[in-house]
């Protein structure tokens, strides 16, 4: 009698166990990498968390743009700005944080300035980011990253942001 009790007992454990493993494994929210949005970044060969260095390098001083909390680097021969903080207690110091594409080479997840916004859309959910009901516009997030498209009929430009959560508090 006692061997079937705990044959039951170690049965129905094992169920509840494996019923909340798998409801645990199906509900987790994908979140979105600097790694994987960059594979699908075409931005002359700028990614996220790229160093500043490197930037320059590749494609040179460009236009400098002053800013608060960091500064900018604008690439009009590429139809491309990226954003550098310069607060050292950001994830993101000295590292591309923002790439907005306002030309025509560059692309995110094949979206590309001349799109259609729906197909646009259509694909950022694709790729699981979420729309934000309190942002105008067109912004997609997905963890701590965001795409705004700009644009009423057809994309007119495309930024791709990091937000830091270190730096979600300040004001510069």
């Amino acid at each position: 009698m006692n061997s079937i009790r705990v044959r039951i007992t170690v049965f129905v454990a094992a169920s509840l166990f494996i019923a909340a493993l798998y409801w645990g494994i199906s509900s987790v929210h994908y979140q979105e990498t600097y790694k994987h949005l960059n594979r699908n970044l075409n931005a002359a060969g700028i990614q996220i968390y790229q160093p500043e260095d490197e930037v320059v390098a590749l494609l040179g001083d460009g236009e400098y743009m002053p800013g608060m909390g960091g500064h900018g680097r604008d690439y009009k021969e590429h139809g491309i700005r990226v954003n550098i903080p310069d607060d050292p207690s950001s994830s993101m110091y000295n590292r591309v944080s923002d790439v907005e594409c306002y030309g025509t080479d560059c692309s995110v997840y094949g979206i590309k300035n001349g799109d259609e916004i729906a197909d646009a859309v259509a694909v950022l959910l694709d790729q699981k980011y979420t729309k934000l009901v309190d942002h105008q516009g067109y912004t997609y997030e997905n963890g701590e990253y965001f795409i705004i498209l700009h644009g009423d009929q057809k994309v007119d430009s495309i930024i791709v942001r990091f937000q830091d959560p270190a730096l979600m508090d300040r004001n510069y």
